[in-house]
């Protein structure tokens, strides 16, 4: 449970999945407070699969499951991932990443001062780093709105998995979903 005004203590939160077609509960799954929505939700999609067979072309989420990883497991599984939008929350940067270019080809990204920041690292966690040159960044005019590193050296990090959010992203609000949504709300 992550939110403005959220209590104090231990909790459960008690996920559950619906037919949207039918209108039923067709999964019902506790766990403890502190579990991110998203995690438990592929064992619990893959265990409606297998228990009911179903063969669902789409599965309809909420904001809280636009995850890289998500994403990426239901592309493989070839389920279109119908996504609500969260708005991005900005740190203390102007200049926000989606201004950076990635370039897929050489696995770089452009600052919007056309500077090159080059690949450097993965973390465990799995996000590759891209770092600016501090030389450069140290003149650039930008700098102030860019980066407050004490280095004066801007890093972006992208998900390994990256991609596959992009391209729910694309397909959000398309020409299918549009009408799926309207379909939906016809008597």
């Amino acid at each position: 449970m992550h939110w403005e005004g959220k209590p104090k203590g231990f909790f459960y939160v008690d996920h559950r999945t619906v037919d949207g077609k039918h209108n039923l509960i067709t999964d019902t799954y506790v766990t403890a407070g502190n579990i991110h929505d998203s995690q438990p939700y592929m064992a619990r999609l893959k265990r409606q699969l297998e228990r009911f067979g179903f063969n669902p072309v789409g599965v309809g989420l909420d904001a809280g499951y636009f995850t890289a990883p998500i994403c990426h497991l239901l592309q493989a599984e070839q389920i279109y991932p119908v996504l609500g939008y969260r708005r991005p929350t900005h740190g203390a940067n102007p200049i926000r990443k989606k201004q950076f270019i990635y370039n897929s080809q050489n696995d770089t990204y452009i600052c919007p001062n056309g500077q090159t920041l080059i690949y450097k690292t993965t973390s465990r966690e799995g996000y590759r780093h891209y770092h600016s040159d501090a030389t450069t960044c140290k003149v650039c005019p930008l700098l102030s709105q860019c980066t407050q590193s004490k280095n004066t050296q801007k890093v972006i990090t992208r998900y390994i998995w990256e991609a596959d959010k992009e391209k729910a992203n694309e397909t959000c609000l398309s020409q299918w979903e549009k009408k799926s949504m309207l379909d939906e709300k016809r008597p």
